[in-house]
């Protein structure tokens, strides 16, 4: 009886949620902010009980990749907790459903929401989200310095000037003249710090209207000489700033935390960071000074439903219930955020703290950067002439003018109208794959038998060794062969995933040396290539050959050369970017040194007494950095050198004893023609993976190429054109020429290898 209703149970259970609608929501959180989504989920389906929530946890800074995957794969979720201020290029590309029928439909009111929150979820005068968190940037200030400082810790800088004033008293500088503190730390080349002076002065950074560039003006000119004089007074150049905040790593190295850094800008994020592990900051938060009106970017969450969401009604309804008030302060209270919502947010569990008042305040005063096509391709082209400018190496009126022309071309790219060219026919393509691989199987198959004609059991071997390698042959033509192809394809076409894509034929490939950006990729991956593989090849020799003979400490001193090629690039950028920071382990051993480099095609000489600047952030040291981090790397072509040298018949060198030869004269005549082979391969195998550097260079300077591009590599190029700004038609572009170019370079090293490299077996 009692297995019998336990057995009823169960089939109405799974009637009931058989007859459910399941929605997938998508969100970020921290572990506090988990258990207040999971409840939220809870609270809705017990309102809902026809409508069941499946919720995933997506982290925030993958969310926008995996959404425009899945979209593409037409799986998407139906709700997404996504970062708004990036929702230009989804809400352009069509990949977010419209808001405005479900919301007319249902007298849905918007008032209550920041007119900044609803503004970065409008494209083209369509809502496509609720704002749900906001994070306005406000000025934090540390009081403790402020009394220090005899300033009033209550009355924080208002305007540009007091702001000046303000910072001076703060500043300290040691006995090398370089400073200890800085009153204020918000001048990071960057297009977003740019932004914040430029609307104080009351501009704007493109048109609302024409969606064009709008800062090659006369606010625009004005709020980088403040940025460029503020930096000169402060530090003396923006190295110099870099400098300082490189020494800073980490949450628990924070330069304001630590009293380092006075004031500064920033989100509502930073203070959960100095909760946790500097409690006892003395610190207060204010409206960022401005010239003519307060401004500060807003960036935020906001829940959308994906293009190809089957459940829009049953979405929206999950929408509604989460940007209410009361889930809004139950989310964003444990999460410590600001509710995007003015009821919420101005609720007593935000607004009675004096750190998230300030930023409330804040938020009356709040823009956002631009919604249009291709911003993040255009915010980089912008933060490359500011950071020239800044530097020193461009005018203001050349910085804003260039910028405005490659901002410009980036937004008319991604605004182009594509109706004049033919979609590409992907069934056809597919269905001459298909015919391809037929035939060659066709082909493989009357090949094998007119091998085998007459040999049944050399006939049942080939049967049975096609079948073993199948599932690595479907592999590798899936997986493999057909991604290989389907690049080529896109080479001809512009696609950005997830709308149609267009054949534009080689217009992809022209513009490419159209692209200044590009030019420089492949100067910086040549430059490397250059120094970085001979100096290998030489150090990895040089190594081998102390290493091939018998000793107390041989084994231990292999071990040791050898371990650097066994630890993950991810880790071993991670520990030379402290080697070359500025008081790193490189500058301090080098000392009072004076260290030789080429640059420009003559000698100079660069003195570490006088520049002790990280050495990843001088243009000039980028490319000996990646090399001497090249070298050191050196393990595993010197067990390749050693294999070769025991090889080496020991005949040789006792004739050579015999004929009176020294140690250099059997290296030179013995030892390495006899190792030739060894040396083709390192060579050909160091030129293919140094022109594909990216780990490194990914990791070292954060993926940005700089400082001014000088580690701009192509590999690193080429996967922000793919994976950053969906420019896959470029990518695949210059994926092909690459792989023609490495073609090229070791079917020439094949040919000059017949000069040089000496075989045994040949002989």
């Amino acid at each position: 009886m009692k297995r019998t209703l336990i057995l009823l149970i169960l089939i109405l259970s799974s009637a009931v949620s058989w007859g459910r609608e399941t929605i997938t929501f998508w969100y970020g959180a921290s572990p506090g902010e988990r258990t207040a989504y999971e409840k939220m989920i809870k609270d809705f389906e017990k309102q809902n009980p026809d409508i069941k929530v499946n919720g995933v946890l997506v982290p925030q800074a993958y969310v926008e990749r995996k959404l425009t995957l899945s979209i593409a794969g037409k799986v998407p979720p139906d709700v997404v907790r996504f970062y708004a201020h990036l929702g230009g290029g989804m809400m352009s590309r069509g990949a977010l459903e419209p808001l405005d029928g479900l919301i007319k439909e249902d007298s849905y009111s918007l008032e209550d929401f920041y007119p900044a929150g609803l503004s970065q979820n409008t494209f083209g005068g369509v809502l496509y989200g609720l704002p749900w968190v906001l994070s306005p940037n406000a000025l934090y200030y540390n009081k403790a310095l402020f009394r220090e400082a005899g300033l009033d810790p209550e009355r924080p800088p208002r305007t540009w000037e007091e702001l000046k004033v303000y910072s001076r008293k703060l500043t300290k500088y040691g006995k090398n003249g370089k400073p200890v503190r800085l009153g204020y730390s918000a001048f990071l080349y960057n297009p977003n710090n740019f932004a914040m002076y430029l609307w104080q002065l009351g501009g704007e950074l493109v048109d609302p209207d024409t969606r064009r560039a709008a800062f090659n003006t006369p606010e625009g000119k004005e709020a980088l000489l403040f940025m460029s004089d503020f930096i000169k007074e402060e530090t003396g150049d923006v190295t110099s700033l870099q400098n300082f905040n490189s020494e800073f790593k980490g949450n628990v190295n924070d330069p304001f935390g630590n009293g380092a850094v006075a004031m500064f800008v920033d989100n509502p994020y930073k203070s959960s960071i100095f909760k946790a592990n500097y409690p006892d900051l003395d610190y207060g938060i204010a409206t960022v000074p401005f010239k003519d009106k307060p401004a500060s970017e807003i960036v935020g969450n906001s829940l959308v439903i994906p293009r190809g969401s089957k459940h829009k009604r049953a979405a929206w309804e999950f929408i509604k219930f989460a940007a209410s008030r009361r889930q809004m302060i139950n989310v964003c209270s444990a999460g410590g955020r600001i509710p995007a919502r003015r009821s919420a947010a101005t609720d007593p569990v935000f607004y009675r703290d004096p750190i998230f008042r300030g930023f409330i305040d804040q938020l009356a005063y709040g823009e956002t950067i631009p919604i249009v096509p291709g911003w993040a391709e255009a915010s980089a082209e912008m933060a490359s002439e500011i950071e020239l400018y800044l530097k020193g190496k461009k005018t203001a009126e050349e910085a804003l003018s260039d910028a405005e022309k490659k901002v410009n071309g980036v937004i008319a790219r991604a605004e182009e109208d594509m109706s004049g060219f033919k979609p590409v026919r992907w069934r056809l393509l597919g269905v001459l794959f298909a015919v391809l691989l037929v035939c060659c199987a066709l082909l493989v198959l009357w090949l094998t038998l007119k091998e085998t004609k007459g040999h049944p059991r050399e006939r049942r071997e080939a049967g049975e060794f096609y079948l073993l390698i199948l599932p690595w042959l479907i592999g590798f033509v899936v997986l493999t062969l057909g991604s290989v192809l389907a690049s080529l394809v896109f080479s001809f076409a512009k696609w950005d995933v997830i709308n149609t894509a267009y054949s534009v034929g080689f217009r992809n490939f022209a513009e490419l040396f159209g692209d200044v950006r590009f030019i420089k990729s492949i100067w910086v991956t040549l430059s490397y290539t250059v120094w970085a593989v001979p100096l290998s090849i030489v150090f990895g020799l040089f190594v081998s050959v102390l290493l091939n003979r018998a000793g107390r400490f041989v084994e231990i001193a292999r071990t040791l050369y050898y371990l650097p090629s066994v630890i993950s690039g991810v880790a071993t950028s991670v520990l030379w970017i402290n080697i070359f920071a500025p008081a790193g382990l490189l500058n301090n051993f080098l000392g009072l040194h004076i260290v030789p480099w080429i640059e420009n095609g003559r000698l100079v000489w660069l003195s570490m007494m006088n520049n002790a600047d990280g050495w990843l952030l001088v243009p000039e040291l980028c490319i000996p950095a990646f090399v001497i981090m090249s070298v050191w790397s050196v393990g595993s072509s010197m067990i390749i050198y050693l294999a070769a040298l025991q090889g080496v018949p020991t005949a040789l060198y006792e004739a050579a004893d015999l004929d009176g030869a020294g140690g250099f004269r059997k290296l030179v005549s013995v030892t390495i023609p006899l190792i030739t082979p060894a040396i083709f391969y390192q060579l050909t195998t160091g030129i293919i993976f140094s022109l594909q550097m990216f780990t490194q260079a990914f990791i070292l300077n954060n993926g940005s190429g700089g400082p001014e591009d000088a580690s701009l590599f192509y590999g690193l190029y080429l996967y922000n054109q793919a994976f950053g700004y969906l420019n896959i038609g470029k990518a695949s572009a210059m994926a092909w020429m690459l792989f023609v170019v490495v073609m090229i370079i070791t079917l020439i090293n094949f040919r000059l290898a017949r000069k040089w490299v000496y075989y045994e077996s040949e002989s």
